[in-house]
């Protein structure tokens, strides 16, 4: 409310108050009615301004509704496409901002204030601050300070409510901008009006998509806004608005440039924008430049089917030629055959006899009676005879072989007979100290399980028998009797211990002992003249 209405309204009421104290209420300015606070008496200028011949512009109007102002003690109507306020009769029962009762003077309702009821003096208008004046019974509302009116504003109208000495007005605020959500519209205010214009085609809106001339985010405008590269096997389009691929057919050679599989194989497109390698036709001629193989034509794939090596005969035949494979040079059989090529020196026994490799019948797989040397059996005259071509010869003296028995030990050969013996194999175990009596040689069974010889060391692990030997049937159950046996001591504690293995286990009670008077008693390990 401006000072000039507000002292109109208060002379109002303070005439019409007399005894009580009243004010007026329910001005609330708008933006198009401070012209009627200006200069001037006489009728209303607008809205709720009083008095002002020569105030603002009169808001046009298509109906009452148009027109009503912040007053209970206007008329709000539109004549002939104009807003007309005009005020009440005094007295015309009213309530102001707060809903409280009052009565209109000169076109504003006033209210008697009190103390205890401010609420009667609420304007109704966010820009001022309002109380009651107790000192006077008359309402103050005082101008909250100039800036932004939170709780009124509108996100994204590109307007800003503020408050202005006590009066809220809307003005422009280009930073206020309105965001409809769409990546490929730009979000601006322009003197406080919003506007979302299309951003430019081609744009990006939001991982491969960009936007297109209708401000619509799509997948491509054109085949480059797509990803990917033009081959001979596929070609990038754009359909729709969608990216998409166009396949070259299935089986679609590649030129000749492109053909680099090989002579028995092609490059095609494989249906689906890649490229497959398939096999020429088995039996296409082809060459790999090889004469000793013979002629070459394709087979799976490979230039592997050849007429065949012109030499191919020569080689291995088994005689002492080693120099008869195919010359590749010379397109001849004067090569030498390959290491391993069967051949024949004319000697036995160093064996099959093999190619060097470098022309020469000089690898052999060895004496051919080899195997049958120190081979364990019975027979001592199995080396090679080169005389007869056969295996009769003396074995070495010292080869393995075996007379079949067990316990004289490992045999070997001595001038053609199997004739000398290692020993007993089981002598180390009879009389070993352990708990084992049977350990002797078993000649039946092979192995070392008969009795060992009564009087073998044994042992049964304990201490107090005595010393332990094999009875002759397979057990340790021959003793030499306790060790710690003996006349009288000095001590009670002279006895076996099985534990320790010692003598130094407590003397039974009452056994014997010597003290220094002579004869005595044994009793908890001492000795007593006499037994307790």
């Amino acid at each position: 409310m401006t000072a000039s209405l507000r002292s109109i309204a208060i002379a109002f009421a303070l005439v019409g108050a007399a005894a009580s104290c009243s004010v007026i209420f329910d001005y609330s300015p708008d933006d198009t009615g401070q012209g009627g606070n200006a200069a001037g008496s006489g009728g209303s200028s607008q809205a709720t301004g009083v008095g002002g011949s020569g105030g603002g512009a009169v808001p046009s109007c298509d109906g009452d509704g148009d027109c009503v102002d912040a007053s209970s003690c206007t008329e709000d109507r539109c004549v002939e496409g104009s807003c007309s306020n005009e005020p009440l009769t005094d007295g015309t029962e009213c309530q102001n901002g707060g809903g409280e009762d009052g009565l209109c003077e000169g076109g504003v309702c006033v209210v008697t204030c009190t103390a205890n009821d401010v609420t009667v003096c609420d304007d109704d208008n966010p820009c001022t601050l309002d109380g009651c004046n107790t000192d006077v019974g008359q309402c103050e509302n005082t101008p909250v300070p100039d800036g932004p009116l939170a709780e009124a504003q509108t996100e994204g109208d590109c307007k800003s409510v503020v408050c202005s000495s006590g009066v809220q007005t809307e003005i422009d605020d280009d930073s206020d901008v309105f965001v409809d959500g769409n990546d490929c519209t730009d979000d601006l205010c322009n003197a406080g009006t919003p506007s979302n214009p299309n951003r430019a085609e081609g744009s990006s809106c939001g991982g491969s998509l960009v936007c297109n001339n209708a401000g619509v985010c799509v997948g491509c405008n054109q085949p480059s806004d797509c990803a990917g590269s033009n081959t001979f096997c596929q070609t990038v389009t754009c359909q729709n608005s969608q990216c998409g691929v166009s396949n070259t057919a299935s089986g679609t050679a590649l030129p000749a440039g492109d053909q680099t599989a090989g002579p028995c194989k092609e490059r095609q497109c494989d249906g689906s924008g890649g490229i497959q390698t398939v096999n020429r036709p088995t039996g296409t001629s082809c060459n790999d430049n090889l004469y000793c193989n013979g002629a070459d034509s394709c087979l799976s794939g490979n230039c592997s089917q050849h007429g065949g090596d012109p030499c191919f005969a020569n080689i291995g035949d088994g005689d002492n030629d080693c120099s008869e494979a195919c010359n590749e040079s010379n397109d001849t059989c004067t090569a030498n055959d390959p290491s391993g090529s069967a051949c024949n020196d004319g000697a036995y026994c160093n064996g099959a006899d093999t190619c060097n490799g470098t022309g020469s019948c000089s690898q052999h797989a060895g004496d051919p009676c080899a195997g049958q040397v120190n081979d364990g059996d019975g027979d001592c005259s199995e080396a090679c005879n080169e005389t007869n071509d056969n295996c009769t010869a003396n074995d070495p003296n010292g080869g393995s072989c075996n007379d079949g028995l067990y316990c004289n030990g490992n045999d070997t050969c001595q001038n053609g007979s199997c004739s000398q013996h290692t020993g007993d194999p089981c002598a180390a175990r009879v009389g070993d100290g352990d708990g084992d009596c049977s350990e002797a040689c078993n000649e039946t069974n092979n192995n070392c399980t008969a009795n060992d010889p009564s009087g073998s060391s044994c042992s049964d692990g304990l201490y107090c028998n005595g010393s332990d030997t094999c009875n002759g049937s397979g057990s340790c159950s021959q003793h030499a009797g306790d060790p710690c046996q003996g006349g009288l001591r000095g001590t009670c504690s002279n006895s076996c211990n099985e534990v320790a293995n010692n003598c130094t286990a407590l003397d039974p009670e009452g056994a014997s002992c010597l003290t220094g008077m002579g004869l005595g008693c044994c009793s908890g390990g001492q000795c007593y003249p006499q037994c307790p």
